[in-house]
């Protein structure tokens, strides 16, 4: 079984660098493509980078919880991470009724260099994807955005970006706040919850803005989910600090289960 813990504070380190500096510490031009991947010039710096970090095998994966939100949709996030905490790359994956959304982040001296944005229609007849993916200079500005469809997973990579008539700069906060556990995705205690027919309880946590929420399915209780059972008053709101695993059973029905909590100091 293999053990996620929630990573619920990152320290982003700030690098200053300039242009050259980037490409000498991270393009080696011998191994840049030359195939296109879009319409925009120099894409082949940008493609590279994101191809660095999604096979950097030093990076560690977090995972964060499953939030519901009020309206019944789901988000959830991903990082990877170096040994110092820094953040190379980030997903965060928002599901409703009717669309899947995948964004993904790509960093570089903590600078977010690349941002994509993968859409799922569920109401199409057959599959049917639209990404659009944004370049970023090194103060942050959005010098390209292309946009691509698809309906197979698999063969988009064959398919071309081509430039769009508007420049969209993707906001990353939400991401950063999912995987560092703020605002509305903090890990507060809210409350208990049955679920009869797989016989399991479930201690729920959230912001106490109360927009999102998670469940975690109780398998043992420690002296401090006891302590909390029994003064439930005293603790909502108070932070907690999250350690689970996700389990799937027999029938298909997945949960989160609480491995470990604590009172965060």
């Amino acid at each position: 079984m293999k053990y996620f813990l929630i990573l619920f504070l990152f320290s982003l380190l700030i690098t200053a660098c300039n242009q050259n500096e980037i490409k000498e510490e991270y393009i080696n031009q011998e191994n840049v493509s030359i195939s296109k991947n879009s319409d925009y010039p120099e894409d082949s710096l940008f493609f590279a980078l994101m191809n660095s970090i999604d096979n950097d095998s030093s990076l560690f994966i977090a995972s964060s919880l499953n939030y519901t939100s009020n309206d019944g949709s789901t988000i959830s996030g991903s990082a990877l991470i170096d040994g110092n905490n820094m953040i190379h790359q980030l997903t965060s994956i928002d599901n409703d009724t009717l669309h899947e959304t995948t964004f993904d982040y790509y960093y570089l001296n903590s600078k977010k260099r690349v941002s994509t944005e993968l859409i799922y229609d569920y109401q199409k007849d057959s599959n049917y994807y639209h990404q659009i993916i944004s370049f970023y200079d090194t103060s942050g500005t959005c010098i390209y955005t292309g946009f691509k469809y698809f309906e197979d997973l698999n063969l988009s990579s064959e398919r071309t970006y081509l430039k769009a008539d508007y420049f969209k700069e993707m906001g990353d906060q939400p991401a950063l706040s999912i995987i560092q556990q703020q605002g509305s995705f903090e890990t507060n205690f809210r409350g208990f919850f049955a679920l009869e027919a797989y016989n399991l309880e479930f201690i729920k946590v959230g912001g106490n803005d109360g927009l999102y929420s998670s469940m975690l399915a109780i398998s043992k209780e420690s002296p401090l989910i006891k302590k909390i059972r029994n003064n439930r008053e005293r603790y909502i709101g108070r932070p907690l600090i999250i350690e689970f695993t996700n389990v799937e059973e027999s029938d298909g029905f997945s949960y989160q289960l609480l491995l470990e909590a604590k009172l965060k100091p």
